[in-house]
């Protein structure tokens, strides 16, 4: 009975240290992340984005194996979506210049191209995704970035 007793506090011991390990590298994923968004806009954008990466691991549970794998795919999905809403938003300002009804529909078609482009930018990571994540974890995943947004504009709101 005492050599039960023993095993699971060798067992426990290890389950620490493989824990341990899981967040060094998480963490180590999360330094490589931020070092090659320092290119953005500064601190500020590094901080927030150690934050949010922080909270979806935290939310999805992520293994050390499944963090490993997934933030470099989870960094690449981001990139691409922020290139491609930044040619959006640069293609709405010029067109935003000047108001009528055509300059206007085009807007509205272009916001459209935009949207359907993102839809399948997620498809496309989808894909990826599964074969790191689970389903629940991919469900998760859209939850945690929603969430995520949602507290950042409630922080900035209680700021003003």
């Amino acid at each position: 009975m005492k050599q039960d007793g023993n095993k699971h506090e060798v067992y426990g011991s290890i389950f620490k240290h493989i824990n341990r390990i899981g967040m060094l590298c998480v963490v180590l994923m999360m330094a490589i992340s931020i070092h090659a968004l320092g290119q953005m806009s500064g601190k500020r954008h590094e901080r927030i984005h150690a934050l949010k990466a922080a909270y979806i691991t935290d939310r999805l549970q992520l293994s050390g194996k499944q963090a490993e794998q997934f933030w470099p795919v989870y960094n690449q999905y981001e990139a691409d979506v922020r290139s491609l809403r930044k040619s959006f938003l640069s293609n709405q300002q010029i067109s935003g210049n000047r108001q009528n009804d055509r300059n206007a529909y085009r807007m509205v078609d272009e916001n459209l191209d935009y949207q359907e482009a993102l839809i399948k930018l997620k498809r496309q990571f989808n894909t990826e995704f599964i074969k790191v994540l689970s389903a629940q974890q991919m469900n998760d995943l859209y939850l945690a970035e929603h969430d995520f947004r949602q507290m950042l504009i409630q922080r900035i709101h209680d700021r003003k």
